[in-house]
């Protein structure tokens, strides 16, 4: 019986070849189509969804409109993390981050060697960063790895990209000629994540 209605349609849609193949080509890209956007939907709610606490994490965003464009950006004085907490008690923690770009990252092994990378996309953060995001460390201090001033936290790539096989922890990496200490290596940020990382 099924070979019966393969035989129907199969003569149908040889009798008809243009209209049937306008129908299948039609409803292949209608398909392809639905499953992109579904894709894109899907990649777009999907941001900061792995912090736990992520309907309760608030970026505050500053406002500006002049004459030739209105302009919405997160930037604010460093006080304003501070000053907020007093204004609004709800508010458990705060941190600050501000973005580097074009980082000249360089690690001296000893007086010869010297390893430079010129890396995007890393952030100096203060002590709440840990506190806000859920970020798991895989290596050193897990309770507040940045508890001290000039100390700096890596992401497992560009520890294993720097270092190799060797451990990072306790040692010194310079930005732009500023050292820091090495107190913990934390896994690579997911792209689904509105800040990106290396260090």
């Amino acid at each position: 019986m099924i070979k019966n209605y393969l035989t129907v349609i199969f003569r149908s849609f040889w009798r008809f070849r243009l209209y049937s193949l306008l129908n299948v080509l039609g409803l292949a890209i209608a398909l392809a189509v639905a499953m992109l956007i579904f894709l894109y939907v899907r990649e777009e709610v999907s941001y900061d969804k792995h912090f736990e606490k992520a309907d309760m994490i608030y970026r505050v965003v500053n406002y500006n409109y002049n004459s030739e464009r209105a302009r919405n950006w997160a930037n604010g004085a460093p006080l304003m993390a501070e000053e907020i907490v007093k204004f609004i008690p709800e508010i458990k923690n705060v941190t600050r981050m501000r973005p580097i770009q074009d980082a000249v990252l360089e690690y001296s092994a000893d007086s010869l060697n010297k390893i430079s990378h010129i890396e995007d996309g890393g952030f100096f953060v203060d002590s709440g960063f840990f506190k806000v995001f859920d970020v798991n460390i895989i290596q050193g201090n897990r309770l507040n790895p940045l508890n001290m001033p000039s100390t700096i936290v890596l992401t497992e790539s560009l520890a294993n990209k720097i270092f190799g096989d060797q451990t990072p922890l306790g040692k010194t990496i310079s930005i732009w000629g500023m050292p820091f200490n090495i107190t913990a290596i934390c896994d690579d940020f997911p792209s689904t994540q509105h800040f990106s990382s290396s260090t």
